[in-house]
């Protein structure tokens, strides 16, 4: 299934089947100039990403994402390697994305011209966080957001929070209190709007953004925020 894009995101996007091994590939007219162009295969328990179309002296890197419904994409690995070809190529092991539950899953590559680092160390701390199956824990967070600050108590239960207690904020109001997987969105949010600083400290056990410094611009005062998470009690 092709998708068209106004901007330099989607490739192809293909519909993967969880009970079928099999994937149609697109074709090319090889005499009209060739766009890039993502296909997947299963091969021995791993599926494996083909990218062909790219420009190996152009500046940048290529990523893999996926969605359920087309609407909302999630960024899964950078692609890197390339064949004997010159073509972009990664395997990827089929439990790691065939998900009990899901019918299918759609995936494309997207371009990304930011900071390939950050990207790097991003996903592979979500991986390990995704991978430790915890959705219910405790946690102190420091939060600060220019002048303003929030310290406190957060509990979470199935991903979802049910309980902040602010031990110290100077908040007008009470801001919106954050899961793992919220704070995970706003350091990506950053990373894809290429923030001029961005300061991690992943935990090592469980992967989740344990210390973070933002700053979106020089040029603008009193946007930069940060956050500390400390006293991590995974509930089971």
């Amino acid at each position: 299934m092709m998708i068209s894009s106004s901007c330099r995101l989607a490739v192809l996007c293909l519909f993967l089947l969880a009970c079928r091994s099999g994937i149609r590939n697109a074709v090319a007219d090889e005499r009209q100039p060739v766009p890039p162009l993502l296909s997947v295969t299963k091969q021995a328990g791993d599926f494996r990403f083909l990218l062909t179309g790219t420009d190996q002296n152009a500046p940048g890197l290529w990523v893999i994402q996926s969605s359920f419904n087309m609407d909302a994409w999630e960024d899964l690995a950078v692609m890197e390697d390339r064949n004997a070809a010159g073509v972009l190529m990664m395997d990827m092991p089929a439990e790691s994305l065939l998900i009990e539950g899901r019918s299918g899953r759609f995936f494309r590559a997207r371009s990304f011209d930011g900071d390939a680092q950050a990207l790097r160390f991003y996903l592979e701390a979500r991986t390990k966080w995704q991978a430790s199956g915890v959705d219910s824990y405790s946690m102190d967070v420091n939060w600060q957001v220019s002048w303003f600050f929030w310290d406190g108590n957060i509990v979470v239960r199935n991903n979802q929070v049910i309980s902040a207690v602010a031990r110290n904020s100077n908040f007008f109001e009470p801001p919106e209190p954050k899961t793992i997987d919220d704070w995970f969105a706003v350091l990506k949010h950053a990373i894809d709007r290429n923030a001029e600083r961005i300061d991690v400290t992943y935990n090592k056990l469980y992967g989740f953004p344990q210390s973070v410094y933002i700053d979106m611009s020089r040029m603008i005062a009193d946007e930069e925020q940060g956050w500390t998470i400390t006293n991590f009690i995974p509930h089971r």
